[in-house]
């Protein structure tokens, strides 16, 4: 995402991901459902910020291609203010 919005001249000063998942009962117990919520700060344009994030999902995300096809991934983010 940060190389995305690099090259789309936005400047990322703090970058986070906060990462929720919900399981399967019993043994094993795969995951259902993960949610990411990513935080970040700088100068970032949201439309800029949106299309990185779906360019990630769906062509340069190795570990989402690593998973079970049948996990449900959400991505939410928030752009906070630079306090900086």
């Amino acid at each position: 995402i940060i190389n995305i919005l690099e090259k789309q001249k936005q400047t990322v000063t703090n970058f986070e991901i906060q990462i929720e998942g919900e399981r399967e009962e019993g043994v094993p117990s795969p995951f259902k459902r993960i949610d990411l919520l990513i935080l970040i700060s700088g100068q970032i344009d949201d439309k800029r910020l949106e299309k990185a994030i779906k360019l990630t999902e769906e062509k340069y995300c190795s570990v989402k291609f690593s998973l079970n096809p049948n996990i449900d991934i959400n991505y939410t983010y928030k752009i906070l203010n630079d306090e900086r």
